[in-house]
């Protein structure tokens, strides 16, 4: 046993060491071949599969079986993530292949919400609304996770692994979530006015601030992004207090509206649909500079700027910038500029991508310059499907408006459309389609859409974050070594190590990932390396493992290492006598 020991771990050290790793890994491949590995591979039962770790075979593997299984009848998720898991712990091929995981992962938590949706049984727009802005938008988010996923991991050699699944999704996304979604919605979408208004922002929360305030506004940040960034931003920055609440635009959801309703004085509100022009106290309300002025007219400390604009200033200019300033404006647009173009709509999602770090960032650059209440919201949201839109999804209006969009129609007299709902905006009418078919309209562009009712279009994030010096940011949970005898009989012993307190998002505890190995006094690893990640939700939660020595010692240190850092979090020295075990050895 102790020869076979040293063999394993001195091949698991060159596996392990980056410089020697792609070495190995090669000399594996070409053994592989000389030994029909994948014939012999094939046959092992896939709980042993997914513990691979020498040939690359065992991820493609893995992979080709999630994909199939996420796509049977008999499923389980619990299981399905632990493999995952598992895999991402111990490949070689992490970055390879780490796009596929992901999408697979996203897929197993869409899936399991399918199971328990039921938005047909809901008969008024508040408890959809409160739905949507606690559960649902979590679908259309990992439909994002998934896609980003499935379009980053087509330049592997597996290409088209996740196809037939990603048929699955799109399937369910349109018929069995969206289109019952909206219908519903749409049905009592009269009722909007008694939920959270846009239009109310900057009186509810702005103008009632008692310290400096910097809102920064994403051109289509949707509200399931948001929550990315809420995450995030709880995660990374010196949070005190950070909260994510819904608001609903304006009709129609578009950007001119959005901006607009997002100002002091939204009450004097003027859309001419005939100038296609939104006015503020007579303030044409399009440019960056003419917000500044409205602004300045309820606070003349009230600056506005765009994102670009205000992060490539030098850091002395930022501080001048800010300097005596109570009220400031950051106008951001990464989503609505790819995905509003029928060239470039397919890179939405990963637009979404980096909407979300150029925030996080932007909100840690503002709690670094002193400021301290921060606000994240956006104009519109937008709708978003993968697949082609057909003809049979495309609305063909007969009546002549001002204005035609692809969700949304508008004119000074009522007009009934065929799949449309009419409704009074307030001097103008606008007719919108009930689900989430397009109208028939000029320019290019189908798959990102806005202007429309649909929940994705209309509740945009309001993110209130509250940073300071004094604030801490997010700390990994606990670790402590179960108590034990300090001697090791047997070249496999059971160990086991406690996550002391719980993972949880209003203490700013977050999870952490932990490497356990036994070492000699002099530091070299002398066993193999269990790697754990420390996620659950109840204090005190034991996880065993158990350990293979390897050689002959007299002491050996077992070490808890923080995987992201390296520190050691917890050890404990043992006394090894492996003759103890021998004398009862029959």
């Amino acid at each position: 046993v102790g020869d076979k020991n040293e063999i394993y771990l001195f091949v698991d050290s060159l596996l392990q060491n980056r410089v020697t790793s792609d070495i190995v890994t090669k000399k594996f491949f070409e053994i592989g071949k000389e030994l029909n590995f994948r014939e012999r591979i094939d046959e092992l039962d896939f709980t042993k599969v997914v513990l691979g770790t020498g040939f690359e075979y065992f991820d493609v593997l893995t992979i080709k079986e999630l994909a199939e299984k996420l796509t049977g009848e008999l499923v389980e998720f619990t299981n399905y993530k632990k493999y995952i898991n598992i895999r991402l712990d111990n490949t070689l091929w992490k970055s390879k292949y780490l796009e596929l995981y992901k999408g697979l992962l996203a897929a197993i938590n869409l899936l399991q919400l399918r199971k328990d949706l039921r938005v047909n049984d809901v008969d008024n727009l508040n408890e959809l609304y409160k739905n949507y802005t606690e559960d649902y938008y979590k679908i259309d988010r990992y439909y994002r996770e998934f896609f980003h996923s499935y379009d980053m991991g087509k330049s592997t050699e597996i290409n088209g692994v996740l196809d037939k699944l990603q048929h699955m999704i799109s399937t369910f996304y349109e018929k069995e979530y969206l289109e019952p979604l909206l219908n519903v919605w749409s049905t009592h979408i009269d009722k909007k006015d008694k939920l959270p208004q846009q239009r109310d922002f900057y009186k509810n929360h702005v103008k009632k601030s008692d310290t400096r305030v910097a809102v920064i506004i994403s051109d289509a940040l949707r509200y399931e992004v948001g929550s990315e960034i809420k995450e995030k931003l709880l995660k990374e920055a010196n949070t005190k207090e950070i909260s994510l609440t819904g608001m609903l635009t304006s009709l129609p959801s578009i950007t001119s509206l959005g901006m607009a309703s997002l100002l002091p004085f939204s009450e004097t509100l003027n859309f001419d649909i005939s100038e296609r022009k939104v006015t503020l106290k007579g303030i044409d309300t399009r440019s960056t500079e003419n917000r500044e002025n409205i602004l300045q007219l309820e606070e003349k400390e009230s600056s506005a700027t765009t994102f670009d604009i205000f992060k490539n200033m030098y850091r002395n200019e930022q501080e001048e910038y800010i300097k005596g300033k109570k009220v400031i404006y950051i106008y951001h647009d990464t989503i609505d500029a790819i995905g509003d173009k029928g060239k470039t709509e397919s890179k939405t999602f990963e637009a979404a991508e980096t909407a979300v770090s150029d925030i996080v960032g932007m909100g840690k650059l503002l709690s670094s310059l002193g400021v301290v209440n921060i606000y994240v919201t956006s104009d519109h949201g937008f709708l978003y499907e993968r697949k082609e839109i057909e003809e049979h999804d495309k609305l063909e209006l007969k009546n002549s408006y001002s204005i035609l969009g692809k969700r949304y129609a508008l004119s000074s007299e009522r007009y009934e459309e065929k799949g449309c709902i009419t409704l009074d905006l307030g001097g103008y009418y606008g007719v919108f389609p009930e689900k989430n078919q397009r109208i028939k309209s000029l320019g290019s562009g189908l798959q990102f859409v806005h202007g429309g009712i649909s929940p994705q279009e209309m509740i945009v994030p309001l993110i209130k974050y509250r940073s300071g010096t004094n604030s801490t940011k997010s700390r990994k949970v606990n670790v402590k070594l179960k108590e034990s005898v300090g001697k090791i009989t047997s070249n496999i012993s059971k160990f086991g190590v406690y996550q002391l307190d719980p993972i949880s998002i209003g203490n700013k505890v977050v999870e952490r990932d932990v490497a356990i190995a036994l070492y000699t006094l002099n530091g070299v690893k002398v066993s193999t390396e269990e790697k754990i990640r420390l996620n659950a939700t109840e204090e005190n939660k034991l996880y065993n493992f158990r350990l293979t020595l390897s050689g002959t010692h007299e002491k050996v240190l077992l070490k808890v290492i923080d995987l992201d850092n390296g520190d050691i979090l917890d050890s404990k020295e043992y006394e090894v006598n492996l003759s103890i075990a021998s004398e009862f050895d029959f």
